[in-house]
């Protein structure tokens, strides 16, 4: 196994850039499930950090800490650990304001460049959702990934939380789930060819069917889903036409969502592939999701 290792994130449930922000004395971050919280007042907040220098000064000397450590285990430094495949800059990078563009994409230059300048041994990637990470505007995509310290590609497909289907109807939205995925991946692969860098379709995931948290709920519709992303994956393989990998979100083995309580994760609970702002089990693949394993299994056997 490999690591891909990222040393920040857009979104507050790992602290993040907002984090940086507060200790900056950026007051009121807006939070979910708080009551100052909306979309448009995260994404303003969150802007501001590209232009927040101590913010950015702060972010540096974190990553220069971590590319400087020696593996306790190991006794390796981490730009020597083979058990590393690859840096990543933030996960899902998001100017998130049109006038933050120029801003985030100069932040993003910079610390690619950072992070090459002391470990030239290992892969760097950004962790970009995709276009969608700018309002669909496809040219700041292609400018981070342009960038010479840049190694791949990356993508995320949420269609839950991109609203291609609504409430609990995942099975009647299944056309549109499949046909929107295949043209979100296609419009990348056409960057990598111009780019002439590999893409890696990093995160992709469905619910359990209707929604249910149970582990002994079906995954027929995710099952299918899986199958139609591992379709594309293999014919862009045999076509040599970008794609060099996928992986499927999330891994939860053994974990378990508690049945003591409602469905956020609480301190105590299992770790899970879900974040602790989602609902635990929501996209976990468990060791007991033999359709699923079965699906996988398919695709990667040699």
């Amino acid at each position: 196994m490999k690591a891909i290792l990222h040393f920040t994130n857009t979104w507050e449930w790992s602290g993040g850039l907002g984090q940086y922000l507060e200790w900056n004395g950026y007051k009121d971050q807006p939070l979910p499930k708080m009551d100052n919280y909306s979309w448009d007042k995260y994404r303003q907040y969150i802007s501001q950090y590209y232009n927040c220098e101590p913010c950015k000064t702060a972010t540096d000397k974190y990553i220069r800490t971590v590319l400087n450590r020696t593996n306790s285990i190991s006794k390796i430094k981490y730009i020597n650990e083979p058990a590393i495949m690859a840096w990543e800059i933030i996960n899902e990078p998001r100017p998130m304001l049109p006038q933050a563009n120029e801003a985030f994409i100069s932040w993003m230059k910079h610390t690619s460049a950072l992070i090459k300048s002391i470990d030239k041994n290992h892969l760097l990637t950004t962790g970009s959702e995709g276009s969608i990470a700018s309002d669909f505007d496809m040219k700041v995509y292609e400018e981070i990934h342009a960038d010479k310290n840049i190694d791949y590609l990356t993508i995320h497909i949420w269609p839950k939380n991109w609203s291609w289907f609504k409430d609990t109807a995942i099975g009647q939205s299944m056309p549109r789930v499949i046909s929107n995925t295949t043209s979100y991946i296609a419009k990348h692969i056409a960057v990598t060819a111009k780019l002439h860098k590999p893409l890696v379709v990093e995160e992709f995931g469905l619910p359990r069917d209707y929604q249910n948290f149970q582990i002994n709920s079906p995954t027929t519709f995710r099952d299918q889903y899986y199958m139609a992303v591992f379709n594309v994956l293999m014919e862009s393989i045999y076509t040599k036409k970008g794609i060099a990998g996928a992986n499927f979100w999330a891994f939860s083995g053994t974990g378990r969502p508690s049945l003591e309580h409602e469905i956020w994760w609480k301190r105590g609970d299992d770790l899970l592939g879900d974040p602790p702002m989602e609902e635990q089990g929501l996209n976990s693949v468990f060791d007991c999701d033999s359709s699923t394993w079965k699906v996988i299994d398919e695709y990667t056997k040699p």
